[in-house]
C-alpha cells in the first residue's frame, strides 16, 4: 500500500512539473540586427574585404599586363627562348605569391566573421 502511495504522488509530481514547462520563440536574427556592434563590425569586415579585394584585383591585372608584355616579345621573337623561360618562372613565382596572399585573407575574413 505504502509503495502504491509513493508511486501515486511521483506520477502526481511529474505531471504537475510537465504541465509548467513553456515553450516560447526567440528570433535571434531580430536581436543581432539590433545590436550596434554588429552593425559596427559588419562594416568593418566589408571594409576590409574591398581593400584586400582591391589589392588582389591589382595583383592579378599586373600579372595579366606582365603575361601580355611576354606574349607580344615572344610574338615579337624580340626574347630569347632561355630569359623567356626565367620570366616565365618569375611569372608562375609571382601568380604563386598571389594565391598564397589570398589564403590568408580569406581565413582572416572568417576569423572576422566568427568573432
Amino acid at each position: 500500500m505504502l509503495n502504491r502511495v509513493i508511486l501515486f504522488i511521483c506520477l502526481a509530481a511529474g505531471t504537475v512539473s510537465l504541465s509548467a514547462q513553456k515553450f516560447g520563440y526567440v528570433n535571434s536574427q531580430e536581436i543581432l540586427s539590433m545590436m550596434p556592434e554588429l552593425q559596427e563590425a559588419n562594416s568593418q569586415l566589408d571594409v576590409m574585404k574591398n581593400m584586400f579585394s582591391k589589392k588582389g584585383q591589382d595583383m592579378v591585372q599586373e600579372l595579366r599586363t606582365k603575361y601580355q608584355v611576354l606574349q607580344k616579345k615572344q610574338a615579337s621573337g624580340e626574347v630569347a627562348p632561355i630569359v623567356l623561360e626565367k620570366e616565365a618562372a618569375e611569372l608562375k613565382a609571382e601568380e604563386e605569391k598571389i594565391i598564397e596572399f589570398e589564403k590568408p585573407v580569406s581565413r582572416k575574413c572568417m576569423r572576422k566573421v566568427k568573432s
